[in-house]
């Protein structure tokens, strides 16, 4: 099939949701975590929408990590539709979105020290540690674990975790740090 053919599973009618990430970012708002909202929310073979202003590779990257295929059209200057199908994500993303999808844009100070990958969280508003961190487990090479660096006990990223086969452990940090080792749990 040729990438930019529509594919077969996308149907209109399946549409069950949709965000515009075009207005979230004109409000100054990054629309990564009302996406992965609606997406959760998204029942198997349901579609979301998301109409952007470019294709948005790193939210390509975390929605396939939550079980959905992909596909974009761009719809003019500026203006792409990004349909999402919760379907396990099965479907490949462009070789370039694969393999080039740097670090940086996980949106939070990220280091690599001997076998790890540190991520540091602290002092960013909710619900960007959580976005930030779940951007950098879908982009990561497999088999290395996560030191997250955060100031306060995120409950909520646990079920997260835990639903995308990652472990969790507490370590200990600086003072007011809570400090986390992420490792991918071994089926």
């Amino acid at each position: 099939m040729n990438p930019n053919d529509t594919p077969p599973w996308l149907n209109t009618a399946d549409v069950v949701a949709t965000v515009d990430a075009c207005a979230l970012l004109a409000d100054g708002f990054d629309p990564l975590g009302a996406v992965i909202d609606a997406a959760m929310a998204v029942p198997d073979d349901a579609v979301l929408a998301v109409e952007a202003p470019f294709d948005p590779m790193p939210m390509r990257h975390v929605l396939r990590g939550m079980g959905f295929s992909s596909f974009s059209q761009a719809l003019g200057e500026g203006r792409w539709r990004v349909s999402f199908r919760r379907d396990g994500g099965q479907s490949e993303l462009p070789a370039m979105a694969r393999d080039n999808c740097p670090m940086a844009e996980v949106g939070a100070p990220v280091w690599r020290t001997e076998g790890e990958v540190h991520i540091d969280v602290r002092g960013l508003a909710a619900p960007q540690p959580m976005v930030s961190i779940l951007r950098l487990l879908v982009v990561l090479p497999p088999g290395l674990p996560v030191i997250v660096h955060h100031e306060r006990e995120p409950l909520y990223l646990y079920p997260e975790l835990a639903e995308r086969g990652w472990n969790w452990a507490a370590l200990s940090g600086e003072p007011g740090e809570v400090r986390l080792r992420l490792t991918r749990t071994v089926s």
